[in-house]
């Protein structure tokens, strides 16, 4: 939790729990369904596909079977939007699965070691996590752990990858090729000793806007923290906004030593992207 959401984790544990989003005026009879909601219905789907052991996805490949599953639940719009999101989310769900299916049949295996366990979804020898939604920093972190505990736990993934919605619909947003167990290890006792000595100190960069500052420089960084009239900032973020401030600008959160802590939580990860 400390690595994937390290100011929502340090905000736990002083006993404060901000909601991560801001709840909306509620629209009585909407046209559309909004991303969040979209994401929530195709995370169930996935939910009930692994909880089956079932990778197969063509019986969600159909407009009409989403229409049929939801129907009575009030999810989706009425008459022709309903129509219209069960085909989007038709379209979703074959996408998704297009990007797994060439890696090879999924299985599901516990991990274990030092004290760290998971139970991980792989597609043939990778890894694979799968986000509905946009990848954020915390699903490319979470990757990264995942892929870690795999590798220590001496079950030789040969590489790990994000799933995820991208500008070109769902596909394949990062590819980690896995360490040796040796270095699986060393990495993840590096992790838990950066943990402890953060633990009581709010960690000083954001997740999103620390991935951005090592992926696309400064400027971009900034707009991320701040946002604009096309994307929110990382800032409105109630965890965000309670640690640093709403309105803090990007110039001052990214200070003198941005680069060095951005660089020591998320440089090895970076160096294994191919």
């Amino acid at each position: 939790h400390w690595v994937i959401q390290p100011q929502a984790c340090w905000l736990r544990s002083l006993g404060l729990q901000p909601n991560e989003w801001a709840d909306a005026t509620a629209d009585l009879d909407p046209a559309e369904l909004d991303e969040r909601q979209r994401s929530r219905l195709l995370r169930e789907a996935l939910e009930e596909a692994s909880g089956g052991q079932d990778g197969s996805p063509a019986h969600l490949e159909q407009a009409g079977t989403w229409l049929s599953r939801q129907r009575g639940q009030g999810l989706l719009p009425p008459q022709g939007g309903g129509e219209l999101e069960a085909a989007l989310l038709a379209q979703r769900w074959a996408d998704l699965h297009s990007g797994l299916e060439p890696l090879g049949p999924p299985s599901w295996r516990l991990a274990s070691w030092a004290g760290l366990e998971e139970e991980l979804t792989w597609w043939g020898n990778t890894v694979a996590v799968i986000q509905p939604a946009r990848a954020r920093a915390r699903h490319r972190l979470d990757l990264w752990l995942q892929l870690l505990l795999a590798a220590a736990a001496e079950q030789e993934p040969q590489a790990g990858v994000l799933i995820a919605r991208g500008e070109r619909g769902f596909g394949t947003q990062l590819r980690l090729v896995a360490p040796g167990a040796a270095a699986a290890r060393a990495e993840l006792e590096r992790l838990l000793a950066l943990r402890e000595a953060w633990r009581l100190p709010c960690w000083p960069v954001p997740p999103d806007t620390g991935w951005t500052f090592l992926e696309r420089g400064k400027e971009k960084a900034i707009g991320r923290w701040e946002g604009g009239a096309m994307e929110r900032g990382e800032r409105e973020d109630p965890a965000q906004a309670l640690c640093f401030g709403h309105d803090l600008p990007g110039e001052l959160l990214i200070g003198a030593d941005f680069a060095d802590r951005a660089s020591e939580l998320l440089g090895p990860l970076l160096e294994r992207v191919g």
